[in-house]
């Protein structure tokens, strides 16, 4: 089934572990009639020496490795879509002592098993392989279904003693056949306490005009600037950073939950490169995901994650491959797009030390400071506003919300856990004095489905950049609250979830307390109803305003600056609470209402 393609400038002979490999594989296929099934070899001998400083970083994705004229991966020819055993093993490949997981150096991205959606590879070369004068002459290749090699990349590199180096592999597909590289030096160290440290590389291409029936792909080449999910600039470090130079400064940012967005020169999204459907097919005019051909959602690929503690991150902007619709059918095409990818520069270790921690002022006619074992957390806090998070470190915390003069509205003892989100909210309660109530906000991404394999593992499914909301009933005037769609239909995926069904004032749902919604929703209302245990959704509370999926969009400067369309709504991990009070003597300003709050950056 697996042809095997030697590629060694010497005239090596085969090692003995290879005849007695054939032999046990001939004497097994006479015995057995059954079809192979080519499995990991868990039991391959693995480098474990010591490993240099300097990293390979493939951004396209070459799976074979020869070095001093030595062949480190399997050189195993892939299997061609027509061979009955393409669906089942397309994908499996004997490892090598260098590549033990697969034999391959490269990530191929269009694979189905591909659930992570990596694109390209990051090798750190062993000290070993580099010779006495301290250089290491490197090919890069693929193999086409003849055993062919093409897609080659030829380059010596060199050892830096003490010092971390990379280089990066581009595409020989989009540089006129001939593969370049950039090398640049690697920070790992420490950032300050709570802290991560990042970077752009701009290594975009001019890539000419190609088109869809939608229109041309938008041109990306040029100066790039890293930003937040709203569209704020990160840093002066890090923005207009031009294809000449390259390479920008590290900055410091405190660690949290980030959707990084690249903007190209003109403020118009760089879509994130990534091999898992459907998020690498785009709308080429627009760089969004389309919903068809002719219905682009302007919603442009960008993964929202955690960025811990002491770790070093790069993002680098660079032709990677992705798809588009060629027709009404939505088949689709392959072409080539400057897209970003992120890289790990140092790996942080698990955080055992640091929580991060916001407040909410729900309490009516008060501005209230937040107190955590007596340190601010956030000052002069206006009502219906969310604080910036802070980090802070874990273990028992004394709670406080006090008023403009010092005396004490609420508080509560907490004990905040590593690594964890929390939203501290202030709120009335029916029997008068305030309270506070906290949050812990699951920023992961994982949705837990609610059923079991049948190996007893749970059903999970990790979305790189979701769309979840959590309910939170803060007002004392209505005693269950039911929150649906328009018209009163069922918000989620089932009637009477418990995330949406008779919210009782000051009660955080803990079990799945989040809906899940889709990249490709349209527009959409959320309604707020007055229910009881025994109906639902209610009776509709019509004197609460409703929300739209416009109040999901942060900030529609993004888009207007950039001439772009405004999408109907923007990815993220929300909090919708009901604050305010009921009644006809409530002013104006403190009546019920509902307000958003974005948790991650």
């Amino acid at each position: 089934m697996f042809r095997e393609v030697y590629n060694k400038v010497s005239n090596q002979h085969p090692p003995k572990w290879f005849y007695i490999a054939v032999i046990s594989l001939l004497l097994s296929y006479s015995c057995k009639k059954e079809k192979i099934n080519f499995q990991r070899d868990t039991a391959i001998e693995r480098i474990t020496e010591n490993l240099s400083g300097t990293r390979i970083i493939d951004l396209f994705g070459y799976d074979h490795v020869i070095a001093n004229g030595d062949s480190l991966t399997n050189f195993v020819i892939p299997i061609h879509p027509s061979d009955p055993a393409y669906k089942e093993n397309h994908y499996k490949f004997p490892g090598t002592k260098y590549f033990p997981q697969d034999g391959r150096m490269g990530n191929s991205w269009w694979s189905v098993e591909n659930v992570d959606a990596k694109v390209g590879a990051i090798w750190q070369v062993p000290a070993a392989l580099f010779g006495s004068d301290h250089t290491l002459n490197l090919t890069l290749q693929n193999l086409d279904y003849g055993g062919n090699p093409y897609e080659m990349a030829n380059f010596s590199i060199g050892l830096e003693n003490n010092k971390p180096m990379d280089y990066y592999v581009v595409n020989s597909a989009v540089m006129g056949g001939k593969a370049d590289y950039l090398m640049t030096d690697r920070d790992e160290t420490e950032p300050k306490k709570g802290y991560f440290k990042i970077r752009v590389i701009n290594l975009s291409f001019k890539l000419g005009p190609r088109a869809n029936f939608n229109g041309p792909f938008e041109e990306h080449y040029g100066k790039i600037s890293l930003a937040y999910a709203d569209g704020r600039p990160v840093s002066n470090a890090t923005s207009n950073i031009d294809p000449l130079k390259k390479v920008s400064d590290y900055v410091e940012i405190p660690y949290g939950t980030y959707q990084f967005k690249v903007l190209n020169e003109k403020g118009r999204e760089i879509a994130g490169a990534t091999g898992h459907t459907p998020n690498r097919i785009i709308d080429p005019p627009s760089s969004s995901m389309p919903r068809s051909i002719f219905d682009p959602s302007y919603i442009v690929y960008a993964p929202i994650q955690t960025y811990q503690p002491g770790g070093v991150y790069t993002i680098v902007v660079n032709p990677f491959g992705c798809e588009f619709f060629k027709n009404e059918l939505n088949y689709t095409d392959f072409k080539y797009q400057n897209s970003f990818k992120i890289i790990i520069d140092k790996k942080p270790e698990v955080n055992q030390s640091f929580a991060r921690v916001q407040a909410v002022n729900a309490l009516p006619e008060q501005t209230v400071s937040f107190r955590l074992n007596g340190q601010t957390l956030t000052e002069n806090l206006k009502y219906a506003a969310a604080s910036a998070y802070q980090t802070k470190s874990t273990g028992k915390n004394q709670i406080e919300a006090v008023d403009q003069t010092g005396k004490v509205l609420a508080q509560m003892e907490r004990t905040l856990d590593p690594g964890m989100n929390y939203t501290v909210w202030l709120y009335p309660t029916p029997e008068g004095p305030a309270k506070i109530v906290v949050t812990n906000n699951d920023l992961s991404g994982v949705l837990h489905a609610g059923t079991a394999e049948e190996d007893a593992s749970y059903d999970y499914r990790y979305f790189a950049m979701p769309f979840s909301k959590r309910f939170l009933n803060l007002c004392p005037d209505v005693p269950y609250l039911t929150i649906t769609a328009k018209n009163g239909q069922v918000l989620g995926d089932k009637k009477d979830n418990p995330a949406v069904y008779n919210l009782r004032p000051g009660q955080a749902p803990e079990r799945f307390p989040y809906t899940w919604g889709d990249w490709s929703s349209r527009e959409y209302e959320i309604l707020a109803y007055r229910s009881t245990p025994q109906v639902t959704p209610g009776v509709w509370a019509s004197d609460i305003k409703i929300l739209t999926n416009e109040n999901f969009i942060a900030r529609k400067e993004l888009y207007t600056s950039g001439s772009k369309t405004i999408p109907f709504h923007e990815p993220g991990i929300y909090s919708v609470a009901l604050i305010g009070r009921t009644g006809n003597q409530v002013p104006e300003a403190f009546k019920a209402k509902m307000i958003v709050v974005k948790h991650n950056l």
